[in-house]
């Protein structure tokens, strides 16, 4: 080359090649240098140059640049595996809520240089994106399923009864509450529970209804004022009455309790055989079971069956055994029903489904005393 300029430059000709040869030298390596020097490029955040990028769109929108088209196809599986807790099964049933695609970088000029991550801290920033963000920029869902113990609240059932007095409540029966065993399907997004179904349930234990008895019955009526007998008609009757009460206390024999008989007592009872069965009846024209025994011991155990019970236990006369019965006693089959026994097995009680007082066998026995 130079052998050549040194020949071409003895001559004018030769001079005006030489210039036309380094002319186009010139140019070519400014052509070169120019498309070297300006080709468009990323970089890492330490400042390296990448010069193929690409970018990962979550639904059509840019959200991070990568350094190769393999990292950003990784980011989707790298995402699954951190919203299956790392596990390799479960991430394969996680639902992407979202599309995830992964495209060439586009410049839009040559002084752009956009900052790429390698595969794991893309899905490092958008983990930190969804965590962030007011709305998740991807969603991953994912079910599971959850038991647990939960209580089963008792309900309360009311009953009315008319050997009640109107506007008095008694709770006959304390409610329980029961345990149940549920199975919920929990549907998670991003791990974060938003939506539970119960799927399953096995009752533990059995709740216990609390049951509340309020009294509806009317108040008897003010008996009215006898009109005044002669003196001799008085001594009369208080005679017969102090005799008649001397026969009916012998009459009554049993029962060591704390309460008096005031009425008639056994012999009454007797008398009142036959009697119609009228319920919240507590007179000779008719009575129901503990009317019958107001009747005939008066009302110092209470009115109902309810209250004689209670008044029985608390002052410890209260009997567990037919064996300790003695007679006159109280008797009660059940616990909303009364008569007094009488011995050998028997009893004197308003039978509701004969219709009368009847003398009859003791049915069954809940408990018993003196009165």
């Amino acid at each position: 080359m130079i052998d050549f300029c040194k020949r071409q430059a003895t001559t004018k000709q030769g001079q005006i090649k030489i210039s036309l040869l380094f002319s186009v030298i010139f140019i070519c390596f400014a052509v070169v240098g120019m498309t070297v020097f300006t080709q468009p490029y990323a970089v890492y955040a330490t400042g390296e140059k990448v010069a193929d990028p690409w970018v990962v769109s979550i639904d059509g929108n840019p959200v991070v640049v990568v350094d190769s088209e393999e990292a950003g196809e990784s980011v989707e599986t790298g995402l699954r595996m951190h919203y299956a807790d790392g596990s390799f099964e479960a991430q394969q049933d996680i639902k992407m809520l979202n599309e995830i695609t992964v495209t060439k970088y586009s410049f839009d000029d040559a002084k752009t240089h956009p900052v790429v991550m390698n595969g794991a801290e893309a899905v490092d920033y958008i983990i930190g994106l969804n965590e962030t963000s007011e709305t998740p920029v991807v969603g991953f869902e994912t079910t599971r399923y959850t038991t647990a113990e939960e209580e089963i609240e008792y309900d309360t059932i009311e009953l009315e009864d008319d050997e009640f007095d109107k506007g008095e409540t008694q709770v006959t029966q304390e409610g329980v509450n029961g345990k149940r065993e549920v199975t919920n399907k929990e549907t998670l997004v991003n791990g974060e529970v938003v939506a539970t179904e119960a799927v399953e349930e096995t009752v533990l234990v059995e709740p216990v209804s609390e049951i509340v008895v309020t009294g509806v019955k009317e108040p008897e009526p003010e008996p009215e004022p006898e009109p005044e007998e002669t003196s001799s008609s008085s001594s009369s009757s208080s005679s017969n009455s102090s005799s008649s009460s001397s026969s009916s206390s012998s009459t009554y024999t049993g029962g060591s309790g704390g309460h008096a008989a005031s009425g008639g007592g056994v012999g009454a009872a007797y008398g009142m055989i036959g009697t119609p069965y009228v319920w919240g009846g507590t007179s000779a024209s008719g009575v129901d079971c503990s009317g019958l025994v107001n009747y005939c011991y008066g009302g110092a155990r209470g009115r109902t069956t309810y209250a004689m019970i209670g008044s029985l236990q608390a002052s410890g006369d209260w009997k567990t055994s037919m064996d300790q019965l003695q007679y006159g006693d109280l008797v009660f089959p059940s616990a909303d029903h009364v008569g007094i026994y009488v011995g050998n097995g028997m009893m004197v009680h308003a039978s509701m489904s004969k219709g009368c007082v009847v003398e009859a066998p003791v049915y069954a026995f809940y408990g018993g005393g003196s009165y």
